[in-house]
């Protein structure tokens, strides 16, 4: 690259997306522990002359405010361009940044999937201009949900939400 990065300046952007009805603060500890072992993890290799998480050192570990509670419930293309958005603005904000990778929790995974198509560029193969490192979602339903055979035991959360007066009408 032409371009010099100063010493700490983030390369690597790790954004964390929550799941139904979340928020940031569902991913707090995570983001926190992730910042502490990954970017520590970086600046060793870095010193062993290696090359660190995202091919230069720092990592930014972002979590997603696009889709706060109520605001999943949109609708997954909705939420995804939201999410891609989001992506944008930070990617505008530091130019140092050269690759990315998304953790989904939940919907947060669908979610992110679609943002992914949103930025992704057939020409340079890249989102949005970052190198795609890693996807990782976790208990996202990829092949849907088949709610016919479930019991409330099985998924409490969604007979619980036909009967809050806000939601419930919207659900049912």
């Amino acid at each position: 690259s032409s371009q010099r990065r100063a010493a700490g300046e983030d390369t690597h952007l790790c954004v964390l997306v929550h799941g139904l009805g979340g928020g940031p603060w569902d991913w707090t500890s995570i983001a926190v522990e992730f910042e502490k072992r990954l970017n520590g993890a970086a600046q060793k290799r870095a010193r062993k002359n290696r090359r660190g998480c995202g091919g230069g050192g720092n990592m930014l570990v972002h979590v997603s405010r696009a889709n706060s509670f109520l605001k999943t419930f949109d609708g997954i293309d909705v939420c995804g361009e939201r999410l891609a958005e989001e992506i944008k603005g930070i990617v505008r904000e530091k130019p140092s940044l050269r690759s990315i990778s998304i953790v989904g929790h939940s919907l947060g995974g669908l979610i992110s999937r679609y943002a992914l198509g949103v930025l992704f560029c057939k020409e340079t193969g890249t989102m949005y201009g970052l190198k795609p490192r890693h996807f990782a979602s976790i208990a996202s339903p990829h092949m849907g949900c088949d709610g016919s055979h479930a019991t409330e035991n099985q998924v409490p959360f969604l007979e619980y939400l036909t009967r809050i007066p806000v939601l419930g009408a919207g659900i049912s």
